[in-house]
This record gives C-alpha cells, structure tokens and sequence, in this order.
C-alpha cells in the first residue's frame, strides 16, 4: 500500500505530548448499525479502564469545521438551563462545595462568577455574577461577601485568573485581600488565590460533558453569564477564555482537584484514598427565598 497524502490546509499541528498522543489512540474505531464509521464511546472506553480522554475531546473541539466560519463551543446549552436556584444555609446534611473565579480581563474590567457544587446531586449551581467595569478592591471585596453569603458559609476557594497575580496588578489582588480580612477576620479567613492547577482545555472538556449531561444550572437572574456561554464560538479555529467563560473554567479546575467530583463528574475509577470534608449547604431549584 502506498502512503496516502492530504492537502497541507487538512493537516493539524499537534504538540509533542506523549499523554495527548496516547488519548488520540485509545479510542477504537467502530461501526454503526448501517456501516458508518464511529469513534468508541467514553462508556466503552471505560469498561476497558480507559479513563475520559479530556485533552483528546479539547484537540478535537478545536478542529471542528466552522459553519460560517465560526462554530458554538458550548453548542447544547439553551434556555432550560436557567433556573431560579435556592440556597438553604440551614440544613448541613448534604456536602457542598462553595466557589468563586474572579477575572481581570484586557480592558481592566472584572468578571466573575459564584458557585456551589452539590456532592449529592453532582450539579454546579452558578447562582451570582460579579461585573465591574472597572479594577476597584473595594467594590470587589463587597460583591464577593454579598454574592457568595461569605457572613453566612464557608468559602472553599475564591479564585483570580493570570494576569491578576502579574506583578504590575498585584496591587489590587493585596487591596483586596486586605479588605476582606478587615471585613471578614471574626468570621473566616478568606483571601482571593491563584488556581491550585489551571487546565482551560481539560475543564472546558469537562464543562461540555457537564452541559451534555445537565450538570451545571445557571440562575436566571446570571443573563450576562448565560449570553457569554450560548455566544461562545470557535474563532478561526481558537477558543477564547475571557470574561464569565475564563470564570467558569477557573472554577472547574478548581472543583477538578477534589476526588468526590473527578469520580463522578469525569467518571473515573474509584480512589483509594476517601474525601474528607464535613457537609455543608443543600441546594435545590424552584422558587427563590431570596438570601
């Protein structure tokens, strides 16, 4: 057999990675009922110990053929993913995990995003935003202490992107820690932190399978967050992280260090080593208490 050759505008670059090149192979090829050629479920691949190939999902979301020139990242989220969600501080027996993302974007405007995981249910709860058009500690500190109850509930992690922790913005990170320690001392020690490990292509993997299976629910008042996600597009091939979208990834590589979401969410073989962690806060939907 000769060697068959393409077209230099049909070929990818991909990088050296030997744990990329090793989840491109793993699927097996496979066949439809009438014949057509598809790639191994991630149900099958599991059943063989193969973990969910996330940086193999990413490389393949970024090479989707654009309509148009341009393709929806997070292509099945609608409308039925808004929600009016209702925090119940009151009833500790289920386990939950409070989060918030702050981002600095190009402009020096901030977004940001808080959330709460329920262990129980497996859903991500995005129930406030955070806009500011402008870098301002002070009105920073307050939306957070407002928008994630921090008078009220633990944090489990509070969250900025890159360039907040740059030398020439770092400023702002301190101010802001300062105010919430002036605020928040007598209560709980909260500080805003650099992400434990930053992946935007393994969490934006998993947030398209948390869209696919309706884990993540946005309250209804979050417009801006949930405009950001369905006008999410693939420009000339790249994906861009800015704005609520960087937020809600910070927020996933965040949830992606704790064992009781990587099993359940990303559907890994059991751990050996149990999570600990006392519970904490139900969530529901339905009808808002208005906390």
């Amino acid at each position: 057999m000769g060697i068959q050759t393409y077209p230099e505008d049909e070929l990818i670059s991909i990088p050296n990675n030997a744990n990329l090149k090793a989840q491109l192979c793993s699927p097996k090829k496979m066949y439809t009922e009438t014949g057509k050629i598809k790639c191994e479920s991630k149900e099958s691949m599991l059943k063989r110990g193969i973990q969910s190939p996330d940086e193999a999902d990413a490389v393949a979301l970024a090479y989707i053929p654009k309509a148009g020139g341009q393709k929806h990242v997070v292509g099945k989220m609608d409308d039925s993913f808004l929600d009016s969600i209702n925090i119940n501080w009151d009833q500790p027996e289920f386990k939950n995990r409070n989060f918030a993302a702050l981002v600095i974007d190009k402009d020096m405007s901030i977004s940001g995003l808080c959330a709460v995981y329920d262990e129980e249910v497996n859903k991500l709860y995005v129930h406030n935003e955070i806009m500011l058009d402008h870098i301002d500690p002070d009105k920073a500190s307050r939306e957070l202490i407002q928008k994630m109850y921090l008078k009220k509930y633990t944090a489990d992690r509070i969250v900025g992107n890159k360039i907040m922790f740059q030398e020439f913005k770092k400023t702002f990170q301190k101010e802001l820690n300062r105010r919430l320690w002036a605020e928040l001392s007598s209560f709980q020690t909260v500080s805003i932190k650099p992400p434990r490990r930053y992946d935007p292509v393994g969490s934006l993997s998993v947030l398209l399978n948390m869209v696919n299976s309706k884990t993540i629910i946005i309250e209804k008042k979050c417009m801006n967050t949930y405009n950001q996600f369905i006008s999410w597009k693939l420009e000339r091939g790249k994906v861009e992280f800015s704005g609520m979208r960087e937020a809600i990834l910070l927020i996933i590589s965040e949830l992606m260090t704790y064992e009781a979401f990587v099993k359940k969410a990303m559907m890994v073989p059991e751990y050996s080593k149990p999570l600990g962690g006392a519970p904490k806060v139900v969530v529901t939907t339905g009808n808002p208490l208005g906390v």
